[in-house]
């Protein structure tokens, strides 16, 4: 799975280790959730009928982790992800283009980041940067 850094190519260049990474690479050990927004009328007898919630009811929650990165990287990853920094080609709010993998779309999605970014060192020089990210539908 790839997370798509959009943003001009020269933010990425500064750094000899970005080069050959972007699109960053998002471990297969992350979790992938699938819902569907739903409206319910329940009725005094126990009958409910329900219906899709708008247009766009079904939608993905990506539960993400780059695992045993550079702390080059990790600064891009966060930075990016933050809307800080060097790397800031977007703010925090807004969406960014993520491809999740089969079954789900073979086409990039908009997603925005969902909660805390966090980072756990792994060992001397690596860490995980572990963030939840959820489908968007804007124009």
């Amino acid at each position: 799975m790839k997370l798509h850094l959009n943003g001009p190519a020269a933010y990425f260049n500064r750094i000899k280790a970005l080069q050959t990474l972007v699109p960053i690479e998002i471990s297969y050990s992350s979790a992938i959730e699938s819902t569907q927004r739903l409206r319910t009328v329940a009725f005094g007898d126990g009958y409910e009928q329900t219906t899709p919630d708008g247009l766009n009811s079904q939608m993905l929650t990506i539960s993400a982790l780059c695992e045993n990165r550079s702390q080059e990287v990790v600064k891009a990853v966060v930075g990016f992800l933050e809307g800080t920094g060097p790397y800031a080609s977007r703010s925090r709010e807004e969406w960014f283009y993520y491809t999740p993998p089969a079954p789900y779309n073979a086409t990039p999605l908009k997603f925005r980041v969902d909660g805390p970014i966090s980072t756990d060192l792994v060992t001397h020089g690596s860490s995980t940067v572990k963030f939840k990210m959820k489908q968007v539908f804007e124009p």
